[in-house]
């Protein structure tokens, strides 16, 4: 079947073409707060328990399994934070979008790895850790990626110095 997102996405739509959507998303507001909430402290409960992992076995382990401390992963996250954000404002720009809603669709692209990554790695019950360094690392570097992409979407859409 269709995965959690694409269905929440599909009653997200059908909800919007009601005239009931105000009264839906106000009463999801606080459960909604309270799953991020929680799917906040899963990674932080994966992140602590991958720092009890000695440094040694921890380093043996990566590279067994991935060649190197990142192996193929800066790869993956340099796609994920530059390339598909490039790809989403050349989408962007051929469709009939205000310049706000393209930017906040480069901006979507841009962001770090979702909490989903580790939630479906644990419900598989494969490479976990793994989907939680990747959280922690896309998160850390979009502290700094996305802060770049928003002044570039500033400067190309808005034309703002």
């Amino acid at each position: 079947g269709a995965s959690p997102a694409t269905r929440g996405l599909i009653g997200a739509l059908i909800v919007q073409t009601t005239p009931w959507r105000e009264a839906f998303a106000s009463s999801l507001w606080l459960p909604s707060r309270i799953i991020i909430i929680l799917a906040l402290v899963v990674v932080g409960m994966r992140l602590g328990a991958l720092q009890k992992l000695q440094v040694a076995q921890a380093a043996r382990l990566e590279s067994a399994r991935h060649g190197s401390a990142w192996g193929e992963r800066p790869m993956a996250l340099l796609g994920k934070l530059t390339l598909f954000p490039v790809w989403v404002w050349l989408i962007g720009q051929l469709l009939p979008l205000e310049p706000v809603m393209r930017q906040a669709l480069v901006l979507q692209g841009a962001a770090p790895a979702a909490i989903s990554v580790l939630l479906m790695a644990e419900q598989a019950g494969k490479d976990a850790d793994l989907a939680a360094q990747l959280i922690l690392r896309s998160t850390v570097i979009a502290l700094f990626s996305v802060p770049l992409w928003w002044w570039i979407t500033q400067k190309t859409l808005f034309g703002t110095p």
